[in-house]
């Protein structure tokens, strides 16, 4: 039998519904019988101002790319999700945040197998634009 929750998953889910819990969604853990893996500290003071659909996009973003991808795809969907969140989480298909190029350029030389200096004539570090696909 394999183990599907290995501690690096752990650490992942963890980091997952304290950020949930910082935006708002501490609600979630009792819904869901996750209370038990939040840190022990105490992460927001209970106050919000932004709107929930605001808090969502803002907790999808600091989760990363697959948190971002799931809001984009959510905002295509009229028939399931309210509209003042699908207006918020529009801004995912061109407002979100760019990797920085320090840690960008080492993944194109493993991909590419040669430094970025030797097969590029130059590189901006600062982006045009951020994309997914």
């Amino acid at each position: 039998m394999r183990i599907w929750f290995s501690y690096r998953r752990f650490r992942r889910y963890r980091q997952i519904i304290n950020v949930l819990v910082k935006n708002g969604f501490g609600g979630l853990l009792e819904l869901l019988r996750l209370r038990r893996l939040r840190r022990r500290k105490r992460l927001s003071t209970g106050v919000f101002p932004s709107t929930r659909a605001k808090r969502l996009r803002l907790a999808m973003t600091e989760l990363g790319p697959t948190f971002i991808k799931v809001g984009q795809m959510l905002s295509t969907r009229a028939d399931i999700v309210p509209a003042d969140i699908i207006q918020e989480l529009q801004k995912l298909q061109d407002q979100v945040p760019s990797v920085p190029a320090d840690l960008i350029i080492p993944e194109i030389e493993i991909e590419l197998k040669s430094p970025v200096k030797a097969i590029f004539s130059e590189f901006d570090e600062v982006p045009l634009a951020a994309a997914s696909i």
